[in-house]
């Protein structure tokens, strides 16, 4: 009976886990489709949205701020990963934290080149 009631909270707990991401990625989805729908009508009465005049060919400062940001969280989850696995298993499992660690070293310095790039030249 005690194995019958784990494998029902296991359940439950991935059930409304799922249910959770489910509702929100229709969420985003039906967010999107929205905004869409009211671009297209936008363009069809010969207005341009807002936001479709500040388009840059190479992304935006706001794309690169989140990149910027996730491959910091990333690089912190990264180091908290090594010390754990370091901790509990040893050096050699740690690598894998530093593994997380060197990708986010990369998205950082990704993110840092092509802001870099995007930015205009100013006039000396």
């Amino acid at each position: 009976m005690e194995v019958l009631e784990s494998f029902l909270v296991l359940g439950v707990v991935f059930g409304f886990s799922f249910g959770i991401v489910a509702i929100c990625l229709y969420a985003g989805h039906r967010q999107r489709l929205l905004r869409h729908q009211e671009r297209l009508a936008a363009i069809e009465k010969g207005l341009l949205p807002a936001d479709l005049e500040k388009v840059s060919h190479g992304g935006d400062a706001c794309c690169a701020g989140r990149r910027r940001f996730r491959g910091v969280t990333t690089l912190f989850v990264g180091i908290g990963l090594a010390i754990a696995l370091y901790v509990t298993a040893g050096p050699k499992t740690a690598v894998w934290g530093a593994f997380v660690g060197i990708i986010a070293l990369g998205q950082l310095l990704q993110s840092y080149l092509t802001h870099r790039s995007t930015r205009p030249a100013q006039d000396a």
